[in-house]
C-alpha cells in the first residue's frame, strides 16, 4: 500500500475539521448523542472514488475491487451485517487502524465503542458534518471505513514481510492521519477514556 490514495476534497474539507474538533474535545459526556447511523447509498460510493485516479483502466478495476472488498469487509465484521452504515465507527475504526500500525496499541473492541464515543460527540458537534448532503456523509463514512480496513491488512501482512514493508505502512499511517484529519499522530494515544493528547514538544 501506500499514501498516495487519492482525497475526495468533500472528505478532506470534512474530515480536517473534525480532527480539530476531536483535539478540542477529547473529553465526552455521559451523552455522546445518537449513534451516527446513516442509509445506505443504492450502489457504494468510495470504490470507484477512491480507484479514479490509478493509471490505466486495469489498476482502477482492481483497486475499485479491492476497495469494494475493503467496504464490504468493514460492513460484515465491524457491523455485523446491519443494513446501515454507522458514521462514528467507521471514523473510529479508521483512527484506531492507523495508531495501531504507528504505536502498536493492539485496540479491542471496547477500545473501538469508546473511541466511536468520543468521535460520535464530535461530530454531532461539527456544523459542517450536520449540513454536507447526505451522499457527501455516505461517501466520507465508506472511505473512512475502506481505508481503516486497507491499513490494517496491510499493517498484518507486513509484520509478516519484515521491518522494510513495516516502516513502509507506517509512513503510509501516518500521512493518513495528516493529510486527512489534520492530527499529528505523535501525541496521541489509547487511555482509560478513549484517544488522548500528550504535548509534543517540536
Amino acid at each position: 500500500m501506500n499514501s498516495s490514495t487519492p482525497i475526495d476534497p468533500a472528505l478532506q474539507a470534512l474530515t480536517r475539521q473534525l480532527g480539530g474538533a476531536l483535539v478540542a474535545a477529547l473529553h465526552v459526556p455521559d451523552d455522546p448523542g445518537p449513534p451516527l447511523l446513516l442509509p445506505r447509498a443504492a450502489q457504494p460510493i468510495a470504490p470507484a472514488l477512491l480507484a479514479r485516479a490509478m493509471p490505466g483502466t486495469q489498476a482502477r478495476q482492481e483497486a475499485q475491487a479491492l476497495y469494494s472488498r475493503c467496504l464490504a469487509h468493514f460492513r460484515r465484521s465491524a457491523l455485523a451485517g446491519a443494513p446501515h452504515d454507522d458514521a462514528g465507527l467507521a471514523a473510529a475504526y479508521f483512527v484506531l487502524a492507523n495508531l495501531d500500525v504507528l504505536h502498536d496499541l493492539h485496540p479491542d473492541a471496547e477500545a473501538l465503542a469508546r473511541v466511536e464515543r468520543q468521535l460520535r460527540h464530535t461530530l454531532h458537534q461539527l456544523r459542517a458534518w450536520q449540513r454536507a448532503p447526505l451522499r457527501e456523509r455516505q461517501s466520507a463514512c465508506e472511505q473512512l471505513a475502506v481505508i481503516g480496513v486497507l491499513v490494517a491488512e496491510s499493517a498484518t501482512a507486513a509484520r509478516a514481510q519484515g521491518l522494510v514493508a513495516q516502516a513502509h505502512v507506517q509512513q503510509a499511517a501516518r500521512a493518513y492521519l495528516v493529510r486527512w484529519l489534520g492530527i499529528n499522530p505523535d501525541g496521541l494515544r489509547l487511555g482509560p477514556q478513549g484517544l488522548a493528547l500528550d504535548l509534543v514538544v517540536a
